[in-house]
């Protein structure tokens, strides 16, 4: 069986450097730092392709343990 805990793990991790890269990204954005592109968009990578798929695959999981 696989380890949820680990999955879990994974998703908070992967959410919280989303979050502080998107968020860091635009406060450089606001000060006219150097980075900021990279900043937000290295954040929206991190959302979109870990985060978000981890996310809806174990909202999938929980609603299939809850049909059976």
């Amino acid at each position: 069986m696989k380890n949820y805990a680990a999955d879990y793990k994974v998703r908070v991790i992967a959410g919280f450097v989303a979050g502080v890269l998107i968020s860091s990204g635009s406060m450089f954005k606001i000060m006219y730092l150097p980075s900021a592109n990279i900043q937000t968009m290295l954040g929206m990578v991190v959302l979109n392709f870990v985060f978000l798929p981890i996310f809806f695959y174990q909202l999938y999981k929980q609603s299939i343990a809850k049909m059976s």
